[in-house]
């Protein structure tokens, strides 16, 4: 497995894995290609784990002010879960925006998601926020901070 940062070329496959992981939580907005692509262009960066030449997980960070950064968008499909990989890629991306400066990293995840919280607290951040019922109708959110 190797983890890399995502180009244009992935936008497809990136938008794929996504609707795979999150469809549930996005419909009916759809994560598309040209999303994907929009985001990439903007000031977003993607970093991509890669199994036998194909997309297996993925992660999204935006920069929203000089110095604040929030965590977007992190998925590894089922098959692939609990060996690392969405802590490998969520480290990838700190990383990134330590060498750009950034003080601080939100994220948010879903209440029940213990997936994203494990790994977002074994990897230092902090509850900061719980919002009731922020996006949608019955769906709780978390959010976590870290600073870098």
């Amino acid at each position: 497995m190797k983890i890399r940062s995502a180009t244009l070329k992935d936008a497809k496959e990136i938008s794929k894995i996504i609707g795979r992981n999150l469809g549930k939580d996005y419909k009916p907005f759809r994560i598309t290609k040209e999303l994907v692509e929009e985001k990439m262009r903007d000031n977003s960066k993607f970093f991509v784990a890669v199994f036998d030449n194909k997309i297996i997980g993925n992660i999204r960070y935006s920069i929203v002010d000089l110095d604040l950064a929030e965590l977007r968008w992190l998925v590894v499909d089922k098959p692939y879960r609990n060996n690392g990989i969405g802590t490998n890629l969520t480290k990838r991306a700190l990383n990134s925006l330590k060498r750009k400066n950034i003080r601080k990293v939100v994220a948010r995840t879903q209440s029940n998601n213990k997936f994203s919280i494990r790994i977002l607290l074994e990897l230092g951040f902090y509850i900061e926020g719980y919002f009731r019922e922020h996006y949608r109708k019955g769906t709780d959110i978390l959010q976590f901070a870290k600073f870098l």
